[in-house]
């Protein structure tokens, strides 16, 4: 009976000492060029394509120091911006999101980025930041919609050809010279970002990569409170049975 009991006492120990907490949805910055080897970097929080300040990191990251930063749980897009140490001065505008047609509101809406990673990214997704190292455009604007790149993601290459704005090799992806602009009253056939369609050559300069939160074992206070009356109990049973009469 006392063997049950101490066993009970054990796990019910294991089961209040660790607890799952959630570790947030995290977004990594790799900047992976060697020429310039650094860049400024800035990561925002964005809502519905607008920058909500401060900035959630603001420094220089190099190639050897990728740069991880938590998702904020109301975010529902998300903004990563660099500017070279260089002398062309280029600029890269990287944003994500998963927007979703609402037919009830015939409005597109996006969707909580967060969670919408924990739900569909079983394994991290590493998208490439693209820009222009010749110093021709200096800022390079780019929209990656998740869900298309999730569906079709494609190796990660030095050297983007992009058309009209796209670019077979970057599917999800829109990219222009002029900020991307959110139309929620688009139709549920169009795009609801748009921007000046950018076509030429440019090169995959940074990796952005999103991965789903995890759990993480905490002590719980219960479980302090459970293992210190175990302590206790086991100390006050050990002094008592050293305190009884030896039979004669």
């Amino acid at each position: 009976m006392n063997r049950i009991l101490k066993h009970s006492l054990v796990i019910l120990v294991l089961m209040n000492v660790y607890c799952q907490t959630a570790q947030a949805a995290k977004v990594k910055v790799h900047w992976t060029t060697e020429d310039p080897n650094r860049v400024w970097l800035k990561v925002y929080k964005t809502i519905d394509c607008e920058i909500i300040h401060p900035p959630l990191f603001d420094g220089w990251i190099y190639t050897c120091t990728p740069e991880e930063v938590e998702i904020p749980a109301d975010a529902n897009d998300f903004m990563v911006k660099m500017d070279w140490d260089h002398w062309c001065n280029n600029r890269d505008h990287h944003k994500t999101a998963q927007p979703v047609y609402d037919g009830t509101t015939n409005q597109w809406q996006l969707q909580d980025l967060g969670q919408w990673i924990d739900d569909n990214a079983e394994i991290p997704l590493v998208l490439p930041s693209i820009g222009d190292d010749t110093g021709v455009i200096q800022d390079v604007y780019v929209m990656v919609n998740l869900g298309e790149w999730l569906a079709d993601p494609r190796p990660l290459l030095d050297t983007y050809a992009i058309v009209d704005g796209a670019s077979p090799d970057l599917p999800g992806y829109l990219i222009g010279t002029t900020p991307i602009v959110f139309n929620p009253d688009a139709g549920p056939d169009e795009n609801p970002f748009s921007t000046t369609p950018l076509t030429g050559a440019l090169v995959g300069d940074a990796e952005v990569t999103y991965s789903a939160s995890a759990p993480i074992p905490t002590v719980s206070e219960w479980g302090l409170i459970v293992m210190t009356l175990l302590m206790l109990t086991v100390a006050t049973v050990a002094l008592g049975r050293r305190r009884q009469p030896v039979a004669a």
